[in-house]
């Protein structure tokens, strides 16, 4: 009887054991990003990029504290397992050459949390937002700044125009060369730039 008890109590115990490597998640949770945060126009187009969806339904967009290096995965299933964020995070950080990363935005909602009335985190970002669409959001959201401001001397107001749009460019030229803008969408965003 005694042997019996015992063998009971093992297999409680490996069954109790099993129950709780198959309930736990494996994954730790990197978080979501909190703190003031300016999207760099690389960030803002790869943000473009991920709500678009073009190679499968959005899940998470990470973004380094400093707001320069992304980083997002997609579900191409119709059904996904959630995944977690540590992985991701930490290969948006390596790219980032060591700063931190953590979820801005799950599916096409903003998590991060830079102080701006709640209300407006409620925002909704569409597959076929444009990029002035998202830029105009992000604004609204405080976390992008195109560095538009008006000023009585227009000289000054035009260099800074101009310098925008080198940077723009340089921008665009940057995301071809990595693959995140094929040739036609290249061509068609330099020329709408420079019109």
């Amino acid at each position: 009887m005694q042997k019996i008890k015992k063998l009971i109590n093992i297999k409680n115990f490996k069954l109790s054991l099993l129950l709780i490597l198959i309930l736990t998640p494996f994954n730790s949770y990197a978080g979501y990003g909190s703190g003031e945060l300016k999207l760099s126009d690389n960030a803002v187009y790869a943000f473009q990029k991920y709500i678009e969806g073009k190679k499968g339904k959005p899940e998470k967009f990470f973004i380094s504290t400093d707001g320069k290096t992304s980083h997002w995965w997609y579900c191409p299933y119709s059904k996904c397992t959630p995944m977690g964020d540590t992985q991701e995070a930490k290969k948006c950080s390596k790219r980032a050459g060591g700063v931190e990363c953590k979820t801005f935005a799950v599916r096409r909602s903003i998590k991060w949390d830079n102080g701006v009335d709640k209300k407006a985190l409620k925002i909704k970002f569409n597959s076929k937002d444009s990029i002035q669409d998202i830029k105009g959001k992000l604004t609204q959201l405080g976390f992008y700044d195109d560095g538009s401001i008006s000023s009585s001397n227009g000289k000054s107001e035009d260099k800074k125009n101009k310098n925008n749009i080198t940077e723009r460019l340089e921008t665009l030229s940057n995301m071809h060369k990595k693959g995140l803008l094929t040739e036609e969408e290249f061509k068609k965003a330099k020329q709408k730039l420079l019109k």
